[in-house]
């Protein structure tokens, strides 16, 4: 699995690359596909294998903190992601560190130093045949607990959403980000983790949906 990472450094989110911990893939025949445009990427993931993907949890308690923002982002992926489907499952499931999560499941966990230091949020994916396979997310509970506080208070529901790109199959996307306002691309790193600063914190922006409609394109092509 390939993970990416965001730290929260005091006031200011800071991101980073985390290398590669264990990749799962099968031998991938896919070629042509698009990967990137203005204000998105696509890294090993890039289309959606399956049909529909389940979003789990690992504790109850879990499931409470993170399931507001989660919700709100699945309404707006089955209203502009067709014909793949989104859902919001009841299992509760753990998945270790560099382990894929069950086929098509989109695992999100809250533990202590996921990276090793309080400040530091995880999301990754394995894929099959360059295709979406499931995703894991291990955010820090330090976002939480108050050992660290975000920049802005839009700034956490960022954070969730853009560790959930990652796991999706979105990059980064470095400087210079496109801007309109004070939004930029929630896999923005420039130098802070981007998105709307407003009420719509916590949902992709026009471009983080597009390089995920990519992915939809993209399935024609395999």
């Amino acid at each position: 699995m390939n993970y990416r990472k965001v730290a929260v450094i005091g006031t200011a989110i800071i991101v980073g690359y985390c290398g590669t911990v264990a990749v799962a893939d099968k031998a991938s025949g896919a070629t042509g596909l698009a990967t990137g445009g203005a204000g998105w990427n696509l890294g090993e993931s890039k289309y959606f294998h399956y049909n529909t993907y389940w979003f789990t949890y690992t504790n109850a308690s879990e499931r409470t903190k993170l399931k507001p923002v989660v919700d709100r982002l699945i309404t707006q992926l089955n209203r502009d992601l067709k014909p793949v489907v989104f859902k919001s499952s009841n299992t509760l499931e753990f998945v270790k560190s560099g382990g894929c999560a069950p086929k098509q499941h989109i695992n999100l966990d809250i533990t202590r130093k996921p990276a090793g230091n309080l400040g530091t949020s995880l999301g990754g994916n394995c894929t099959t045949n360059s295709g979406l396979y499931s995703g894991h997310v291990m955010y820090s509970n330090a976002y939480w607990t108050g050992e660290y506080k975000t920049r802005t208070p839009a700034a956490l529901k960022n954070v969730i959403a853009h560790e959930i790109g990652h796991a999706l199959g979105l990059e980064h996307v470095y400087a210079p980000c496109p801007k309109s306002g004070t939004t930029k691309p929630v896999m923005c790193t420039d130098p802070y983790v981007g998105g709307y600063q407003n009420s719509n914190a916590g949902l992709f922006t026009k471009w983080d949906l597009a390089g995920l409609r990519t992915a939809i394109k993209n399935r024609s092509k395999i």
